[in-house]
Order: structure tokens, then C-alpha cells, then sequence
């Protein structure tokens, strides 16, 4: 649910006039539209989305509705720049050009630009390692935190028999419990959200 309203330059950005906006709005209002895109999302993803998400027939659909994706509109100013970049240097070192180049110029020894590749020899080795060792400590964070949540999961599913063992028998002695049975449990259950922190 939304409580903020999104502000654009026009005001108030609705879900409605996300969803009914074009390429070009997306492109002029840029980070107002982003942010208004980003507060009407749907938070949770329920089994009707996941049904959806892996029907045989969503690579088509995905497709057919590619130009209306807000995703692809937050996108498109930046993909539109470097297809537009790399669409320049494909035409700046086409032979054609070159040919019509050194017609516009009148000078028959012109040739493109172009960049030793000494430089990338040299420094790809050590890119690839850094590249390695990132890529290998980003993995041991996400093992460490699947370990700690595997305990987090583990001792949740062990409190309630915790429970049963250390209140029931107080109540099969006579001993009197300070409220019932049930408030007891759930206030030590309910204390095992505090323990990870």
C-alpha cells in the first residue's frame, strides 16, 4: 500500500499514469518516474504471480509486452546511450567510412583511431584475479549467512519443545505457573525474536 505520494515535476505520479505513460515520459521525467515506479510495487509475491512466472507460455508474453514493462522504461534512456555509443563506433571503423572519411578529409593517409592493446595484456591477469577473489568472497558471505540462518531456523523449531519440557512439569508438580500455561510459552516463544540480535 502506498502512503507517500510520488512527486514528479507535474505533480502526483499515480499508478495509473505509470501504467498509461510511454518511452518518452520515462525518459523526460527519468528519476521521479523511477521512484514513483519503485513505491507502487506489489511487496509480497503470491502463488497466483509464481503460477504466472512459470507458465510455458511467459517467454512470448514477456515479449509481446516488452515495451510496456516498467522495468524496460526505467531502462531504456541508458540501454538507448550505449547502443547509440557502440552504434558510433561500429560506423567509425567501418572500411566504408574510412573510405568516405579520407574523401571528406582529402587525405589519403587517415585511418580511425585506434588503441594499443598492450595495456589490456597487461592488467587482464590481475583483473581476472581480483574478479576471482571477489567472486569468491561474495560466495563464503552467502554460505556464513545460510549457516546462520540454518541455526535461526533450527532453534525456532526447538523452542516450542523447550517449551513443553521446562513449563509442563512445574504444572504436573502443583507448582503454580505466574499466569497460564499458554501466556508462559507464548512469552518465551516470543522472546526467540530478540535472541539473533
Amino acid at each position: 500500500m502506498v502512503t507517500v505520494p510520488a512527486l514528479g515535476s507535474k505533480g502526483v505520479i499515480t499508478e495509473e499514469e505509470l501504467d498509461n505513460s510511454g518511452i518518452v515520459d520515462w525518459i523526460l521525467e527519468g528519476d521521479h518516474y523511477k521512484e514513483a515506479d519503485r513505491m507502487y510495487r506489489r511487496p509480497v509475491f503470491g502463488a497466483n504471480d509464481w503460477k504466472k512466472h512459470r507458465s510455458s507460455g511467459r517467454i512470448t508474453y514477456n515479449l509481446s509486452n516488452l515495451f510496456s514493462s516498467r522495468i524496460f522504461r526505467m531502462v531504456v534512456s541508458e540501454v538507448l546511450l550505449v547502443a547509440l555509443m557502440a552504434l558510433l563506433a561500429t560506423v567509425y571503423y567501418d572500411p566504408v567510412f574510412a573510405a568516405f572519411a579520407k574523401d571528406i578529409f582529402r587525405d589519403p593517409s587517415w585511418k580511425p583511431f585506434t588503441i594499443s592493446m598492450t595495456p589490456f595484456n597487461l592488467t587482464s591477469f590481475s583483473l581476472s584475479l581480483l574478479l576471482v577473489f571477489k567472486t569468491n568472497s561474495a560466495y563464503a558471505r552467502w554460505w556464513e549467512a545460510r549457516i546462520i540462518w540454518g541455526g535461526i531456523v533450527n532453534t525456532s523449531q526447538h523452542k516450542p519443545r523447550h517449551c513443553a519440557a521446562v513449563l509442563v512439569p512445574f504444572q504436573a508438580e502443583g507448582q503454580p505457573l505466574e499466569g497460564n500455561h499458554d501466556r508462559a510459552c507464548i512469552q518465551l516463544l516470543s522472546s526467540s525474536g530478540l535472541s539473533p540480535q
